[in-house]
């Protein structure tokens, strides 16, 4: 990732050299380094639905499996995190392949084309479960396709 970060403070002290620019550079690998090891590596390619598209939600042992349901609001973030990892170059190979297959069951299995919106849940195929269209789960969709 390319960090950029704001060292001045609103009464114009430069936190960089208080803490130290290789400090924030240092910082920065650390989290890079972390978030491969914790949340690349673990969800990727695992936590694909091969079978239905998105993402499967349940996981026991470190090993996913189908639940019977899919929530929106874990679709949509999913989609958003994978996004970010392909447009920072962080994820692996597989991340721009997780968030195309996120956007595509949102739009293919989520949305309510008939009235608009996206559904709360769906089965694991996608079909409609709880029809509701909550307006804060629908923001995290708008986040998910705006990445």
């Amino acid at each position: 990732m390319n960090w950029r970060f704001n060292t001045r403070s609103s009464d114009g002290q430069d936190f960089g050299a208080m803490v130290g620019r290789d400090e924030f550079a240092d910082q920065a690998r650390r989290c890079k380094r972390i978030l491969q090891e914790t949340v690349t590596e673990f969800f990727l390619p695992a936590c694909l639905d091969k079978v239905n598209g998105g993402y499967l939600e349940v996981e026991e042992d470190g090993v996913f499996r189908p639940g019977g349901e899919k929530f929106l609001l874990l679709q949509a973030r999913q989609t958003w995190v994978f996004s970010l990892l392909a447009q920072e170059g962080s994820g692996t190979d597989g991340a721009l392949q997780a968030a195309q297959s996120g956007v595509e069951f949102l739009n293919r299995h989520m949305r309510d084309r008939s009235h608009g919106g996206y559904f709360a849940t769906v089965t694991d195929a996608g079909d409609p479960l709880d029809r509701r269209k909550h307006v804060g789960l629908n923001v995290f969709v708008l986040f998910a396709l705006a990445r």
